[in-house]
């Protein structure tokens, strides 16, 4: 499980890297309905990793089960 910050409106979805033991992540959706959190999980898929939200549905900062 991994620790995720993001960072949602952002013109494209990418990972920027590591802060502090924390994956920091921009997706190009709005933190609204979930639709950040699915952003996510397609970015995930995008880079071959098959991820679930564990904790922090309605946090920016999630909790990521990555297999």
């Amino acid at each position: 499980m991994i620790k995720v910050k993001v960072k949602p409106n952002k013109k494209i979805s990418r990972f920027l890297g590591e802060e502090e033991g924390i994956i920091i992540a921009e997706v190009n959706a709005p933190a609204i309905d979930g639709k950040a959190n699915i952003a996510l999980i397609k970015l995930f898929r995008k880079n071959g990793k098959k991820a679930t939200i564990i904790k922090g549905h309605n946090s920016r900062i999630k909790y990521v089960d990555v297999i």
